[in-house]
């Protein structure tokens, strides 16, 4: 059972603050926005710089010292962050979409020639967002066709200045957006955000509505579709998958869709589950938050008998691929559709992906 943190009349809040009469002086105060903030949100992008700062930190051993452990050591930091923004990534407004967060930590695949060129001419630095990020710098430490050992040492001496300088700002530049998007939700977005009313589409909950929904539709379209080939007339693009490098996709995609519904179903405090049935939604004669539940389940039970990497398994064996991404399909229209209409929240972004 789970222990709710807030009355139910508080609680209701959420779903008719917006009904109250405009000449109330006193804001609501949505019990359900403020705990979000303070459980999910702030602490993820607190947990999110502290590994960032601990990457960048191992970054600075390994290069001092470039040698397999040392590599070995600056991987695991580095996969540590990754599934650290696993748990931020739903968060894609306000402060977020202001410093274009997503895009800076996470837009794969990497242009790996064009990195490549940028580290042979000594421009020292990223450019457009396929060329830093955490893509980026699993290429840099899973390079293609090369031994640890030549991993390592093609970051020392003087021939591998200008791979160390890139490494180090691409690191850098990750650790300050987050800092920057992290200390914008300390100050004053934060109160902004949770004392927010409405459901209107620049109140809060709208906001925090459809950045979930398209996180989640982002997983199953870019971690899943698109390397499975689905979006392509069949034809895989493994090498599309996120960590391609490193080996670990569908960890990453796991780790982001229990995250995801985790937030649906808080264990601590008001859900989207507990909105849900604030409001009495169903569908097909029973409650909306558990057909959404029993699809999340279904989808986390499938996605635990596939296999890292993920991009092999696309290759030899796609029928539990495509399983998978049919179950993560059918809870769209749930979502997207059911859950909106009975939080009376509209969909604001466009989605013309096909999929």
């Amino acid at each position: 059972m789970k222990r709710l943190l807030f009355p139910i009349c508080l609680m209701f809040s959420l779903l008719c603050a917006c009904r109250k009469d405009q000449s109330d002086e006193t804001p609501t105060t949505y019990p359900a926005l403020r705990h979000i903030a303070e459980t999910y949100i702030l602490p993820g992008y607190s947990a999110l710089y502290s590994e960032l700062t601990t990457l960048e930190t191992e970054t600075g051993l390994f290069l001092n010292q470039p040698d397999e452990t040392s590599l070995g050591n600056l991987r695991l930091a580095h996969k540590s962050a990754w599934l650290s923004w696993q748990r931020a990534s739903c968060f894609g407004f306000g402060p977020a979409e202001i410093h274009q967060l997503k895009e800076k930590l996470n837009t794969f695949p990497a242009d790996t020639s064009d990195i490549e060129e940028r580290i042979l001419t000594g421009t020292g630095s990223p450019g457009n967002n396929d060329t830093g990020g955490f893509p980026a710098v699993d290429y840099l430490l899973y390079r293609p066709g090369f031994s640890d050992a030549q991993i390592a040492a093609s970051f020392a001496g003087l021939e591998g200045a200008q791979r160390r300088t890139y490494l180090q700002t691409c690191i850098a530049q990750m650790r300050a957006v987050t800092e920057a998007v992290k200390s914008d939700w300390n100050h004053a977005y934060f109160e902004s955000f949770a004392n927010a009313q409405g459901q209107n589409g620049n109140s809060s909950l709208s906001l925090l509505v459809n950045s979930y929904i398209i996180d989640y539709e982002w997983l199953k379209r870019n971690k899943i579709a698109l390397p499975l080939g689905l979006l392509t007339l069949g034809i895989p693009l493994e090498t599309r998958t996120e960590a391609y490098f490193g080996g670990y996709s569908l960890e990453l995609a796991m780790n982001h869709l229990k995250f995801l519904r985790e937030m649906f179903a808080s264990e601590y405090g008001i859900g989207f589950d507990d909105m849900l049935n604030e409001v009495g939604a169903s569908k097909n004669g029973g409650p909306l938050d558990e057909a959404i539940l029993a699809v999340f389940d279904q989808a986390i039970s499938q996605g635990e008998n596939l296999q890292d990497p993920l991009s092999q398994q696309i290759l030899s064996d796609p029928d539990p691929v495509t399983t998978f991404y049919q179950t993560l399909q059918s809870n769209v229209v749930l979502l997207k559709t059911d859950m909106t209409s009975a939080l009376g929240v509209s969909i604001t972004y466009s989605d013309n992906d096909g999929d």
